[in-house]
Formats: structure tokens, C-alpha cells, sequence
């Protein structure tokens, strides 16, 4: 299990990552991240359950949308996104979203995906992200 966590506000660029400070849990080596970076790895084979919160604030005066999207190994993980239309600045909105992450092992058999980087990216409007938290549970 992982729980990871950043309580300041941070400046989120378009396709930036969030970063976490804070790592509260981590047993064992099969989820890791090393605290202030974006990635989180999973270094085991099977499926992992995955639990993204956050409060967000477009620092503009124009409506936009915010989007935090989840990215394995580079790629956008379907589903894996919450969007929040926010009218101005002075707009404040909470999201969550949970995915299942299937990581598979390193054989002939399968595309090979051992490690698999998460990261959680602002794939919306430059925003502030605050109290944001990832917690990896693996499932089996």
C-alpha cells in the first residue's frame, strides 16, 4: 500500500504533473515513490486499485475547465479523469476519481510493463492544486 500526499498549493502548467510531498505509507517495495516528485511506481506484477483526490482553483478570471487525468507509463489511462468547470477565480472544487491498473509481468507471454509509472496530470487549464493525495492499493 501507498499513500502519498502534498497539503500546499502548487502552480499545475497544462500537461504538468502534480507533485506529492509527503509520502504518510508505503509497505513494503511494491508501490513506491520517492517524496516531492510526480511518479509513483508499481513494481509488481497484478492489479492495483488507484485513488486520486484533490482541491483545484483555476487562477484565471474566465470560466475553463480543470482536468487531473491519470498517465501509465506515459500514456492516459481511460476513465482515469475528473473535470471541473470552474467560472473564475475565485472558484474552488474538489475531485476524485479511482481506476484499476492492471500491471503485467515481464514475459514472452504479455507486453511487459514491470514498472509501471503513475503520474497525475493537469490535462485542462493552468490551475492550483491543493490537498492532493494518491493512495495505491495493490488488489491481488
Amino acid at each position: 500500500m501507498l499513500y502519498t500526499y502534498n497539503t500546499t498549493s502548487q502552480s499545475v502548467a497544462v500537461n504538468g504533473s502534480v507533485l506529492f510531498s509527503t509520502n504518510g505509507i508505503i509497505t513494503g517495495s511494491t508501490a513506491t515513490h520517492s517524496a516531492g516528485t510526480a511518479e509513483i511506481s508499481l513494481n509488481k506484477p497484478g492489479f492495483y486499485m488507484v485513488t486520486v483526490n484533490a482541491t483545484v482553483a483555476n487562477p484565471g478570471d474566465a470560466a475553463a475547465n480543470i482536468t487531473l487525468e491519470l498517465f501509465a507509463n506515459g500514456t492516459s489511462v481511460n476513465g482515469a479523469e475528473a473535470t471541473l468547470t470552474s467560472t473564475g477565480a475565485t472558484d474552488l472544487g474538489a475531485m476524485s476519481f479511482t481506476a484499476i491498473i492492471k500491471v503485467s509481468p515481464n514475459c514472452s507471454c504479455s507486453t511487459a510493463n514491470v514498472p509501471t509509472v503513475l503520474t497525475v496530470q493537469n490535462t485542462g487549464v493552468a490551475s492550483t492544486v491543493n490537498n492532493a493525495a494518491v493512495t495505491v492499493t495493490k488488489l491481488c
